[in-house]
């Protein structure tokens, strides 16, 4: 509950994004006319296998080069590179199994590797 006694919120919006929505449009001197540049679509990337062992197959890559960062849960980059368009192949580099971050573009995918 909250402090007032009530169940909350039912959460059926993204109230930071709906407000975030509302301000971005509002500059000090008033309403922005200024347009933004169209929203990057996310990609629709497939990772396997998960978990794995030193090799991952990447498919349904856009038709262009994307750069990666292989990490580890805290942060350290262990391999960096370009990924090939269409579909790639791994080699990737560990200290141990656990938790791993690969990096593509912008978004992150967690990876759990086994020895």
């Amino acid at each position: 509950g909250t402090i007032f006694g009530s169940a909350g919120t039912n959460q059926d919006i993204n109230a930071s994004l709906e407000i975030w929505r509302f301000f971005s449009r509002y500059t000090k001197s008033g309403l922005s006319t200024a347009t933004h540049p169209a929203p990057q679509p996310e990609l629709t990337i497939t990772i396997s296998p998960n978990p794995a062992r030193g090799q991952i197959r990447i498919t349904q890559l856009p038709d262009e080069r994307l750069p990666y960062q292989w990490m580890t849960s805290t942060g350290q980059t262990l391999q960096s590179g370009i990924l090939q368009p269409i579909e790639d192949l791994l080699e990737l580099n560990t200290p141990g199994s656990g938790y791993y971050l690969l990096r593509i573009g912008h978004q992150s995918y967690p990876i759990l590797m086994t020895e």
